[in-house]
């Protein structure tokens, strides 16, 4: 059955919101749980990659050592397969972490991958810290 772009950006940012909720509490393992279990993370400007749910605990766990941090995210484009097998989310996220001055911004592209039950789980997450991601 075809995705509309309305179905399309309801998912995302649904995930989004509650993704972005347990970011912002620091919680790893709830961050975790919205990453699948073969998922990899790439961070561009760190020229890292992790691959995995114990490598991506060890990315959440550094990005949580500034302190608290909140989140403003501004979508560019939701989009998905025509099954909706993935969808694909490109945007720019600000965060304001508590011991930083000025906030950072971070482009970021995300894939999710629909799973057995209709869930969607991230599958792939590139962020970096000097462009956006093509």
């Amino acid at each position: 059955m075809p995705f509309g772009q309305a179905e399309i950006d309801k998912i995302i940012n649904e995930i989004d919101a509650k993704f972005m909720a347990a970011m912002e509490a620091g919680d790893v393992e709830k961050c975790l749980e919205f990453y699948h279990e073969h998922a990899t993370v790439i961070l561009h400007g760190h020229k890292e990659v992790a691959y995995g749910k114990e490598a991506i605990k060890t990315v959440l766990e550094k990005s949580f050592e500034g302190g608290p941090t909140t989140y403003k995210c501004t979508k560019i484009k939701n989009s998905g397969t025509g099954d909706g097998e993935f969808l694909i989310s490109k945007g720019l996220v600000e965060c304001h972490v508590s011991d930083m001055e000025e906030p950072f911004k971070v482009w970021g592209l995300v894939v999710y991958k629909r799973e057995t039950d209709g869930s969607y789980k991230i599958y792939r997450e590139e962020n970096d810290f000097e462009k956006p991601i093509d």
